[in-house]
Order: C-alpha cells, then structure tokens, then sequence
C-alpha cells in the first residue's frame, strides 16, 4: 500500500489536497503524483485517512521523493509571499580553548 499522500496536481498543474475535494467532484479531473507524474485517484473513504494512491501501481515513486517536492513547493510558495523570509538553523560551536576556559 502507498504511503498517505495528501497532496496531487490537477490536470492544469495546481497542488489539490484531498479533503477538499468532495466526493460527487472526484471522477470529474484527473490528478497526478507531484514526485512520479503518474495518474492518481483520490480515496476518500470513511475507514482510512483520505489520500491520494497512484492508480497504477508505482514502486519507483518513493515517499521521499514526494516529500522533497512539496517541501521544494511549500518553500518557493511561501518565499514568494512574504515580503521577508528568514532561515534559522542550531549550529554548535566551541572555541579551540573550550576544555579549559574558567566559566
């Protein structure tokens, strides 16, 4: 079974998340794996989690790849909406004289 992927592309290329679509609409587009390219139908049962699944099993489409790409998305989307974007990262750091400095 495919992983939970929430997310696909409609036929004009626009990201679509599954729980917005109801279930009379989801025969009238077409969907498409964001990592692979490859048609996907959207589950919207009341037993799983509603997902997206490849239509046609994909083993070479991996989660990681997915992933990468909405992540690649989310990050473009959002440097284009912001009039400021700022990256914060942890780095530790210790001076050469760490081990015997007087705190």
């Amino acid at each position: 079974m495919d992983d939970y992927r929430h997310y696909a592309n409609d036929e004009s290329g626009r990201r679509v998340y599954v729980g917005n679509i109801k279930r009379e609409e989801r025969h009238q587009t077409k969907y498409y794996c964001i990592a692979c390219g490859e048609e996907m139908i959207p589950v919207l049962g009341e037993v799983y989690e509603k997902h997206f699944r490849h239509k046609q099993e994909n083993p070479n489409c991996s989660q990681e790849s997915y992933i990468h790409k909405i992540g690649k998305q989310k990050l473009k989307e959002r440097f284009y909406q912001q009039e400021s974007f700022n990256i914060t990262f942890i780095a530790e750091v210790a001076c050469d004289n760490a081990g015997v400095c007087v705190r």
